[in-house]
């Protein structure tokens, strides 16, 4: 796969530290008990919020996040979210550990530790892909039973309906659908009550990422560190993995289940609990793809476009 092949960065509009209000930065420093002497702005993620690495006084370095209300209210959400999990995570879990979280009317802003590495490099190399993957069956061993309380996937709400909401768009307004592929569109029907059977196949008691990409990951020699916690749920041991997959394959890796069905995590789930999976997360890109970018988000839809590709190639795989 070329580069112009590869789906497009990860990364959004990202706000810079000055932007937090004063008392809030102020706040910060306090608890911290030196003042931040510089800060660094991280370019990957969607988040419209501050991605920063602070430098502290002290000599001390530390990675903060930081949200408003009328930058994103749905990140706020999420971040303070990050907060409550993160916070609850084992010691032992190759996360960044929160230092201190803040919420302010409007405003969210954590602190956690700075954790040395880089996102695995674009494209997948195959040794960094082998360490990442052990990395995730390494992560599920860690979690089972769940530490932490997390809402369980199979109550997800407003993720498995995407082919359900397509064909409704269809059906009355009219629209043909152009831009989503035609055997989806022609297997609609088929395809939504293939989700809708998404509950039945996400039961289970490991705690869950839910957003194991690219940049929610570090390498740092055979250490591998995840971050990024604000949609941790609970569910089955696989799920991360068949998450993770597709953006694999759009940015360079094998295909989707190449992977999944002989991984130590995959290769014991049968088609028939798989499948409704690979079509709820399928579904969810291909309706996202189409719709108005999210308040401070314009890239995401072109990457949701990207992952849906290797997606439905997956569904496809399973169903044809």
């Amino acid at each position: 796969m070329t580069a112009e092949e590869l789906a497009p960065p990860a990364r959004g509009r990202r706000r810079r530290w000055e932007e937090v209000p004063i008392p809030l930065r102020a706040e910060v420093a306090a608890r911290l008990g030196a003042e931040v002497t510089a800060a660094t702005s991280v370019a990957a993620g969607f988040s419209p919020g501050v991605a920063a690495r602070l430098t502290l006084q002290d000599g001390r370095r530390v990675f903060a996040k930081a949200v408003a209300r009328d930058w994103n209210r749905d990140t706020l959400a999420l971040h303070q979210r990050e907060a409550e999990i993160t916070a609850a995570l084992p010691p032992a879990t190759p996360a960044a550990r929160l230092l201190l979280s803040v919420s302010r009317p409007g405003w969210t802003v954590l602190v956690l530790e700075h954790v040395p590495g880089r996102p695995p490099r674009l494209p997948w190399q195959p040794e960094e892909l082998a360490l990442v993957l052990d990395a995730v069956d390494g992560l599920s061993k860690l979690l089972t039973p769940s530490p932490v309380s997390a809402a369980p996937a199979s109550e997800l709400v407003g993720f498995a309906d995407g082919f359900k909401r397509l064909r409704q768009r269809r059906e009355a307004a009219g629209d043909p659908l152009d831009d989503i592929d035609p055997w989806a569109v022609r297997n609609l029907e088929r395809l939504e009550l293939l989700e809708a059977s998404w509950s039945g196949s996400v039961r289970g008691d490991t705690l869950r990422h839910f957003d194991l990409r690219q940049d929610n990951i570090l390498v740092q020699g055979s250490h591998v560190t995840f971050v990024d916690w604000a949609q941790a749920l609970v569910g089955p041991a696989w799920l991360d993995l068949a998450c993770l997959l597709p953006s694999v394959a759009a940015q360079g890796g094998p295909a989707p289940w190449t992977i999944f069905d002989s991984h130590p995590l995959g290769r014991s789930v049968s088609e028939e609990v798989l499948a409704p999976v690979v079509a709820a997360m399928a579904g969810y890109f291909l309706l996202r793809q189409s719709l108005p970018p999210p308040a401070g988000m314009p890239t995401v839809r072109a990457f949701q476009r990207a992952l849906g590709l290797p997606t439905l190639a997956w569904l496809r795989h399973l169903r044809d």
